[in-house]
């Protein structure tokens, strides 16, 4: 796309939201809602929308704030990034203007004065002695608002390391610079009266916001280009509410909760059929792992038993569901890797299957690592990226070990035990899968499976997919997953201008306000997500 059709784009998507959003733009008081300032343009068409909501509901001004400090840009700008940012902000260029098109008055970065210089330099000292293993980086707790996962998860991401050397001294720093960003924040709702914000992401900095307001009681929302939940003390993560699914299941219809167990069987029989396409429940996997390619066979015929490892992306939120049993994915790999030298297993790994799109950044980087753990441990042998799991069930495994992934309820479903390696991945109300109580227990697990004896009952696994990702659904609130996915083919294409023509030309105005007012309800309802259901 050159310069020309993009500036015609922005230019007719101003227009539209000017038109859409006209009425919100008088009788604000001296109210606040916040919402990120980030170039994800599916995530803008939500954004305009709820904040307008918000904006209305507590008769406030929206303002936008960068979120994205550690990742795109360092805490403090340099003097070309600052330039940029002046000049865009001032001539309300691109982004700028596209925001202020849905009537955001006021768009910042977190700046760092010196009074939160002073008071970082305090509870630096009081804090970074106490960090003495990478647990402790996890117990970071400040004012009563918790963010060491935080801090542990972004450092991963922004450097694209698989674990924290604590003797590093880049890591001293940055620990430093992120107790002024937390600063900042906490200071920014001490003083302004804000009502709500928004973040597009239920993870690293971007959440660090969010977890401020909710500390505060202030509506917290994750907007991402799949749902709309809120965060609150008690609901920090991403699938909170996944441990109210077995309420959930006694408190609907017999016959509503059988059609959907059927539902989930059907999905999920497509799921291992090996399509390759982007899917509602995943849809960010282009390739699919269930494929009908084989390999050359690697998995031995032994009568010992078979263990296979799926491996996480090393750098990618470990800590999106809570605390495991490990602080990093590279320490339960280490861990796994020493039981492996005590046992008389057969080992195999398996990272994803190769990508499209932003996987092809960080996939190299996970399988080095895999290649070098392999080295150290001689007895456990890396599977290729592409080998796909219908030929591992078909050379049959014995047990599969995952941290949270959704190998948990997949595996299950084919009669072979899963255990996970912490105790708040989204299916831990379910016994579908092994949920060990601790890491003791386990180490214990994972050294005595010749005698585990495990039953899976195959209903649970359908009564879980069910009430997951088609009762909480929530991938077509605001636009129909469906025909984004059939139209834009791979995830990458989505982040793009062309999006905005898309949902223009799809926009329904009766739709649009009869769901609005939808979004209002759930507002007011203080729920922790819009599901379709609720739509529609």
């Amino acid at each position: 796309m050159n310069f020309f059709e993009r500036k015609k784009i922005i230019e007719n998507y101003c227009s539209f939201n000017k038109k859409l959003f006209s009425e919100n733009t008088s009788n604000a008081r001296n109210n606040e809602i916040l919402i990120e300032f980030n170039a994800f343009q599916i995530n803008h068409i939500g954004l305009a929308t709820i904040s307008n909501i918000l904006a209305k509901k507590f008769k406030a001004n929206i303002s936008g704030y960068v979120g994205f400090s550690f990742f795109v840009t360092p805490l403090k700008f340099n003097l070309i990034q600052s330039l940029r940012w002046i000049i865009g902000n001032f001539l309300n260029l691109n982004t700028f203007k596209i925001y202020r098109s849905f009537n955001t008055k006021k768009i910042f970065k977190p700046e760092i004065n010196k009074e939160i210089d002073i008071k970082a330099e305090k509870l630096f000292k009081n804090t970074w002695p106490k960090i003495k293993t990478k647990e402790d980086i996890l117990k970071v707790r400040i004012y009563g608002i918790y963010f060491g996962d935080l801090i542990y998860d972004t450092y991963l991401k922004s450097n694209y390391i698989p674990t924290i050397d604590l003797k590093d001294p880049k890591f001293k720093e940055y620990f430093f610079d992120y107790l002024k960003l937390f600063l900042f924040w906490y200071y920014y709702f001490a003083k302004n009266n804000v009502k709500a914000v928004i973040s597009s992401h239920p993870v690293y900095s971007y959440v660090l916001p969010l977890r401020v307001a909710a500390n505060k009681k202030i509506l917290a929302y994750v907007l991402d280009i799949q749902h709309l939940f809120q965060v609150t003390k008690k609901n920090l993560y991403q699938l909170s509410d996944c441990k109210d699914l077995k309420k959930i299941s006694k408190s609907l219809n017999k016959i509503d909760l059988k059609k959907g167990k059927l539902e989930a069987e059907k999905r999920l029989k497509s799921r291992f059929s090996g399509a390759e396409a982007l899917n509602m429940d995943y849809p960010d996997l282009q390739k699919s792992s269930f494929h009908k390619k084989f390999n050359k066979r690697v998995i031995k015929k032994t009568k010992r038993k078979k263990i296979l490892i799926c491996a996480h992306e090393f750098f990618d939120a470990p800590h999106i569901y809570g605390k495991n049993f490990f602080s990093d994915f590279y320490e339960w790999m280490e861990y796994i890797g020493k039981i492996s030298n005590e046992t008389s297993y057969d080992w195999y790994i398996k990272n994803h299957v190769n990508q499209p799109g932003k996987y092809k950044i960080y996939q190299p980087a996970t399988v080095k690592i895999l290649k070098d753990f392999v080295k150290k441990y001689k007895n456990i042998k890396i599977l290729p990226n592409n080998y796909s799991h219908q030929q591992i069930l078909q050379e049959k495994v014995d047990f599969v070990l995952t941290v949270y992934g959704s190998i948990a309820y997949e595996y299950p479903y084919f009669n072979i035990p899963v255990i996970n390696a912490t105790k708040n991945h989204p299916g831990r109300k379910y016994d579908f899968s092994i949920t060990p109580k601790s890491k003791k227990e386990y180490g214990s697990i994972l050294k005595n499976l010749d005698n585990l004896k495990f039953k899976i009952n195959k209903d649970e696994i359908l009564e879980y997919y069910y009430l997951r990702f088609i009762y909480n659904g929530s991938y077509n609130w605001l636009v129909n997953y469906t025909e984004v996915l059939k139209e834009f083919k791979e995830w990458s294409n989505i982040y793009n201008d062309k999006f905005y023509n898309f949902y223009m030309k799809k926009f329904d105005k009766i739709k649009y306000t009869k769901n609005s007012k939808k979004y209002l309800d759930f507002i007011n309802s203080n729920n922790y997500r819009i599901r379709d259901m609720d739509l529609n």
